[in-house]
Parts: C-alpha cells; structure tokens; sequence
C-alpha cells in the first residue's frame, strides 16, 4: 500500500493533468488585453457547444465533458479573474498591437483552426 505522501502527489497530478487540457487554462494562458477573462473556460465550452459552424462532433462532446471542471476552475480562479479584468481595463490605455486584439479566445481559435474570419464588433 502507498504511503500518504505518494498518494497525495498522484493525486495532485491527476488534477494537473486533468486541468491542463481545460478550457480555462486554455483561456487565461492565452490571455490578451481586451478578453473577458471572468468564467471564459465556461464561456468557450458554452460557444463551443452551441457552433453548429465550426466544431466537430468530437469537440462539442469533449466540451460537455469539460464544462464541469471549466466551471468549478473558473469559480476557484474567480478573485484572480476579477482582479486581471480590473488592471486590463484601467491599463486600456494603448493601441491594439495587431489585429487580433480585438478577437477573444473563441475566435482567435476558430481563426486558427480554419473555420473563417471571425465578425469584427
């Protein structure tokens, strides 16, 4: 039988290996200044879910199966989310950097994968 140590590392990397591929970490590792960052795992699975354009059927199903661990992370990651939105918009002083600025995650993702260029707001 293991001992507790072992047991609490395996375990922490089971969750490092489960959130490593989620939406969330996607989101706020790719963050650029102007994206809603507030519960955006949740948000990108949501659109995810919902394109009928673009995404397999394989993706919406692993979207599903990744919308309870995008929520739960978005929650505990909430305080840090708040606090990134509130710098980015007193820092939204400068000029975007390129034209991709604009996009958020969803579509710079759906640009990157082919599936067309997203509407400009």
């Amino acid at each position: 039988m293991p001992s507790r140590s072992v047991s609490v590392v395996l375990k922490a990397l089971t969750l490092v290996a489960l959130f490593a591929s989620c939406a969330t970490t996607g989101s706020i590792s790719s963050y650029r200044s102007g994206d809603l960052i507030i519960y955006s795992g949740t948000n990108y699975n949501s659109k995810t879910i919902s394109d009928d354009h673009c995404a397999t059927a394989t993706e919406k199903a692993m979207a599903l199966l990744d919308f309870p661990g995008s929520f739960l992370l978005d929650t505990a990651a909430l305080p840090f989310s708040i606090s990134l939105q509130l710098v980015a918009a007193l820092a939204q002083t400068e000029k975007a950097e390129s034209r991709f600025d604009w996009m958020s995650y969803y579509d710079r993702e759906r640009l990157r994968r082919g599936c067309g260029a997203a509407r400009q707001p």
